[in-house]
């Protein structure tokens, strides 16, 4: 049976969210939705991308701290 749209676009955005996989890949994987996923999936990478972050030693100790106490 094959996946629906809304199938896809799930697994790609999980993909590139927490597998780093690239849009491209994502892509590769479903040629014959290339069209439809490839906005929604340059739109999740710029968007991972500008809100990815690593937290610094000092606020990770914090937060160690605070949910310690």
């Amino acid at each position: 049976m094959a996946k629906q749209f809304d199938e896809i676009l799930d697994e790609c955005i999980t993909r590139i969210t927490l597998q780093s996989k690239t849009v491209e890949e994502c892509l590769a994987l479903y040629p014959e939705h290339l069209l439809d996923l490839e906005p929604h999936l340059r739109l999740v990478a710029r968007t991972a991308q500008a809100y990815s972050f690593t937290p610094s030693a000092t606020v990770k100790e914090r937060g160690r701290q605070r949910l310690q106490a």
